[in-house]
């Protein structure tokens, strides 16, 4: 699956939502792309074994290996590194990984989703995206829309965080007609996070 959608929008959020309905026992795994030096992109998505590189003091799985029969979350893919996404093709081609410094290959069982914000076609006419691990993501893309194209969800939103701070009923909260066109009206660049970032201000203030 990919999601597409500006940072904020709640990506992360259906993603989690759709590993939830999906039946799979395994984990939900995030893996933000670009939160991940370079250098240890490999190991981060694959795993590595002890000594397979300065810090690397015993063996750790990946991310992939921690999602298996789970889902794993690849966030922000656009920006992956070409050596990262040559790793992940592999692994999407024979449902395998090998940890870095590790000969030994691992059977895994793991729903891939994608999110991003970048133009991944046009990354690719760039070259800097590979356009067969693009399709393997091919058959299932969710555009998320930002809050200005979704402004009657802002308010239930906001309702909904507020309420998940007070430990309460989104229905147990009233919230005024002038407050609900101040939020109605407002402009939200952040979309989703910035909504609830001021419900938790909100409900510690209040």
């Amino acid at each position: 699956v990919m999601l597409l959608g500006e940072p904020g929008t709640g990506k992360t959020a259906l993603a989690a939502w759709l590993h939830a309905r999906s039946g799979r026992l395994g984990a939900f795994i995030r893996l933000p792309v670009t939160n991940v030096a370079e250098e240890l992109r490999h190991a981060e998505l694959l795993g590595h074994s002890r000594g397979a590189f300065t810090g690397a003091v015993r063996d750790r799985p990946g991310a992939v290996e921690l999602a298996n029969r789970g889902t794993l979350l690849l966030d922000e893919i656009g920006l992956a590194s070409e050596g990262m996404q040559a790793a992940l093709l592999a692994v999407l081609d024979d449902t395998t990984v090998r940890r870095v410094g590790d000969a030994t290959r691992r059977a895994v069982d793991v729903r891939f989703i994608a999110a991003t914000n970048e133009d991944l076609p046009a990354r690719v006419a760039a070259g800097s995206f590979r356009r067969d691990l693009l399709g393997r993501f091919g058959f299932f893309w969710l555009r998320v829309p930002p809050l200005r194209e979704r402004p009657e969800d802002i308010v239930p939103l906001f309702r909904a965080f507020v309420a998940v701070e007070l430990g309460t009923s989104p229905d147990a909260l009233a919230v005024s007609p002038e407050l609900v066109e101040l939020l109605e009206t407002a402009v939200w660049p952040d979309n989703v996070s910035q909504v609830l970032n001021i419900a938790r201000y909100v409900a510690t203030t209040r």
